[in-house]
């Protein structure tokens, strides 16, 4: 789902049809997928991140509260 709607740019409501899940439901599991991801990579809510991260997982940690350097 953070694929479809961070990386891919599909809106919550495209992905839940696309899934056959309800749109809370993408909702909530692209947040959790969000601060998962950021937490995998060491980051915190606010801080900035290297110039060196590419482009897909920028996108994918947009609405996580990660920003870019």
């Amino acid at each position: 789902m953070l694929i479809l709607v961070g990386a891919s740019g599909f809106a919550y409501e495209e992905a839940s049809v696309m899934m056959g899940v309800a749109v809370g439901t993408v909702k909530s599991r692209a947040n959790r997928a969000r601060a998962r991801l950021a937490e995998m990579l060491g980051l915190e809510e606010g801080e900035e991140i290297l110039s060196g991260v590419d482009g897909a997982t920028l996108a994918v940690l947009g609405k996580s509260g990660v920003r870019a350097a």
